[in-house]
């Protein structure tokens, strides 16, 4: 028999939408199954896609979410996390939006959430992930990547020239 008050997806989605869900499984009796359902109810029929599902153990050191960049100026941002667990301390990679994981700039065990960042370059898009350090042998998977903008810096070298030639969008700091 299949227990539905285990229901672990929200009740009502919005159609044409992609969402990612991630889920900690009741603990049972030892020696019972473990079942996995998708099902799909709603006025457009029964339809359900699902892609890349993963089912695997819990880890020991779990993921920090809900990341964010705060007091944003032209060279710096104050970047903040909700802990996965009890962890203290963690890594913040970061880098020009768009780099591949590992290629970014490591600070390894920062250990104050916020974390003010510093000696970033005015008018850039930039991204960071965090990992927790739950000990010196066990951490989490790198969480993100979170996106923010730098401020633009003033112009205060004179003359200034901006030819805009070959520009279809306005370029960053710059509107139409």
């Amino acid at each position: 028999t299949i227990n539905r008050s285990n229901t672990l997806a929200p009740a009502e989605a919005t159609p044409n939408q992609w969402y990612e869900y991630s889920f900690n499984m009741p603990v049972g009796s030892a020696g019972t199954g473990r079942y996995v359902i998708f099902e799909a109810v709603s006025d457009y029929g029964n339809n359900i896609f699902v892609d890349d599902v993963q089912i695997q153990l819990q880890p020991t050191c779990l993921a920090p979410t809900l990341l964010t960049a705060s007091s944003i100026t032209t060279n710096s941002a104050t970047l903040g996390w909700t802990a996965g667990g009890s962890e203290t301390a963690w890594d913040i990679q970061y880098g020009i939006s768009g780099f591949p994981l590992g290629s970014g700039t490591i600070l390894n065990n920062v250990t104050t959430n916020p974390y003010t960042l510093t000696g970033l370059t005015s008018a850039t898009n930039y991204q960071f992930y965090v990992l927790s350090q739950c000990s010196p042998t066990d951490s989490s998977t790198w969480t993100g990547p979170f996106d923010f903008n730098t401020l633009c810096g003033n112009v205060n070298i004179f003359p200034f020239v901006e030819s805009f030639d070959g520009v279809v969008y306005a370029p960053i700091c710059w509107s139409n």
